[in-house]
């Protein structure tokens, strides 16, 4: 009577664990399939203004003519997840200022005109992410003629148009770029283009 006992809970206990294994599977298998994909790919133009002493920059007193006004494109791909984070890359090129220098001599005047147009490279982390509303930060390198500099951005885009996947975003960043002489504080508005699954 015992050994009958025993074999009836032994097949009550495998049946209780192979209902809880078919109950527990497909839940798995939903979560996984509402896993977000991390892939997206995004595509900016950049308009704004560079807060940057130019003179100290430079190392020149004087300078004739310069402008502050920016311009420059930068793309990011983001491919992995952190949690909660899209993690990717980001490169592209800022036109930050120009400025003019100026030298006479007896009949003659020599201009040289100096744009300041780093490439740039570097990770960004999409710190919030909602339905219209992204917040991103990056840091990198922006690469000058004949050295490289550290930087860190923040930025906020809201998505204006979305249809499968595409959207318009329009946005503002902020960034600042170290520098020995004087640091650079780009501050600009950007439009452009993304896709993501």
């Amino acid at each position: 009577m015992a050994s009958k006992t025993r074999s009836a809970s032994g097949r009550s206990i495998a049946l209780a664990i192979v209902a809880a294994l078919a109950f527990a599977f497909p839940r798995a298998s939903s979560a996984q399939e509402r896993r977000p994909n991390p892939w997206a790919f995004e595509l900016d133009a950049l308009g704004g203004y560079t807060m940057v002493d130019i003179e100290s920059w430079s190392r020149f007193r004087r300078v004739d003519a310069r402008s502050q006004d920016l311009a420059g494109g930068l793309g990011r791909v983001f491919v992995v997840r952190l949690g909660q984070l899209r993690v990717g890359a980001e490169a592209g090129f800022q036109h930050l200022f120009w400025y003019q220098l100026e030298a006479q001599s007896p009949g003659l005047i020599v201009r040289r005109r100096v744009n300041v147009a780093p490439r740039y490279g570097g990770v960004v982390f999409r710190l919030v992410e909602r339905s219209r509303l992204d917040v991103d930060y990056g840091f990198g390198f922006h690469s000058f003629d004949e050295t490289s500099r550290p930087g860190s951005h923040f930025a906020a885009t809201f998505r204006v148009l979305q249809w499968r996947g595409f959207s318009l975003p329009i946005g503002a960043r902020f960034a600042t770029i170290l520098d020995e002489e004087a640091m650079m504080v780009p501050i600009a508005l950007k439009a452009g283009v993304s896709f993501r699954r």
